[in-house]
């Protein structure tokens, strides 16, 4: 993702500007995926951070996010052999 100015992409907004444009339950498990396994954000496309950002597919959002962090939660099972 290119970085242009506030307000350009919500997922800049957030993680660039400090701004908080998902509800607060999408924007921790945005921030959870970031600081555990960065590179799963770029699973999720721009219309979905567009439509969660609108208050659009939270639902979805969510479901997807969780996905998402329970796939890391399996991968680091597996790494740490558990």
């Amino acid at each position: 993702m290119t970085q242009g100015g506030p307000g350009d992409h919500p997922l800049d907004d957030l993680l660039t500007w400090g701004r908080h444009p998902f509800p607060a339950d999408i924007e921790a498990m945005i921030l959870r995926l970031r600081e555990v396994v960065p590179r799963y954000l770029d699973r999720v496309s721009s219309t979905e951070y567009f439509d969660w950002a609108a208050g659009r597919n939270l639902d979805t959002g969510r479901d997807r996010l969780q996905q998402l962090l329970g796939e890391y939660e399996a991968d680091l099972k597996k790494l740490i052999g558990s």
